[in-house]
């Protein structure tokens, strides 16, 4: 990834039959761009199922399937919390965390999910 561009979305609270296609075109576009992709939390409804439905879901082998290897940071929300996310496991190439901090050229970015932030 040589790119400066960054790809970053949120929310998608995917359910557990299979990836939104919306996503996937996402991340083809990404991938397509060669821009860093992240996910911004919520993107699985991981509080709202039964433990293990998104363990061997639909949703999660798309999302592997789509990123092909490919790096993506997944920042975790509150309704896919860290804990949670950590039993999917997830393949190397998705680096969880619960935030993000970039530099793009001299840019300084911070990602986390807006719940994190609430008053």
């Amino acid at each position: 990834m040589g790119s400066s561009l960054v790809f970053t979305s949120s929310d998608w609270h995917s359910p557990p039959e299979a990836l939104p296609q919306q996503v996937k075109d996402w991340i083809a576009l990404g991938k397509k761009r060669e821009a860093k992709l992240v996910g911004v939390g919520d993107l699985f409804d991981l509080v709202l199922q039964p433990h293990d439905t998104y363990r061997y879901s639909g949703a999660k082998w798309d999302l592997i399937h789509a990123l092909n290897g490919y790096p993506f940071d997944y920042v975790v929300g509150n309704h896919d919390p860290m804990s949670f996310v950590e039993e999917l496991n997830l393949p190397d190439n998705i680096q969880v965390s619960k935030r993000l901090d970039l530099w793009i050229g001299s840019n300084p970015w911070h990602l986390e999910h807006g719940y994190q932030r609430a008053i």
